[in-house]
């Protein structure tokens, strides 16, 4: 059976540039289910969702984050398929490894640095690897890498930091070449 969109979601999808690709129905599913399978599909909405409680909204993420009153959960999801340089940073005064995905690299480090990602300021690009489905191989390298992973906060702002490990360069180098050959 065809899916069918209430007005409101169209809408939607079309400010946001969605494509009907990428929705999922996930009627009758509940979150655990419709996750995985939003995730082995590629798909970015979910509709036939549980309404959110703010406003009764039927359009979520595949972490089951009502997308019409949080937006920006979508530029997570659209990272996660688009092509992009993931790239390995690292702060020799802090001796932490920074793992990201950006389209530009330059840009993004002087953000690292402007912003004190993790409170630091001197990270510098040790390596990169441009790839399609950058937010998903970042992810995995994340995974990876999960027993070195710390927090951290941002030394400008009072936000934490999410993608720090404290291990050896050569050790997420190796695994960034890792997850590059599995894809």
């Amino acid at each position: 059976m065809a899916m069918t969109y209430t007005k409101s979601q169209l809408d939607f999808f079309t400010k946001y540039q969605i494509s009907l690709d990428e929705v999922f129905d996930a009627s009758g599913m509940k979150l655990a289910q419709y996750k995985e399978e939003m995730a082995e599909g590629g798909f970015l909405v979910a509709i036939g969702v549980t309404p959110c409680t703010k406003e009764g909204h039927g359009v979520r993420n595949r972490h089951g984050k009502c997308v019409q009153c949080q937006p920006a959960c979508l530029s997570y999801g659209k990272r996660y398929h688009q092509t992009a340089s993931v790239y390995i940073a690292y702060s020799e005064n802090a001796k932490l490894i920074k793992i990201g995905i950006s389209s530009d690299i330059v840009d993004r480090f002087e953000q690292l640095n402007i912003h004190q990602y993790g409170g630091f300021k001197d990270w510098k690009v040790i390596y990169s690897v441009n790839c399609e489905s950058a937010g998903s191989v970042e992810n995995e390298v994340h995974n990876l890498l999960n027993e070195f992973h710390i927090n951290g906060e941002y030394g400008k702002r009072n936000e934490s930091c999410n993608e720090l490990f404290k291990c050896k360069p050569q050790v997420a180098i190796k695994a960034l070449k890792k997850i590059i050959q599995l894809k």
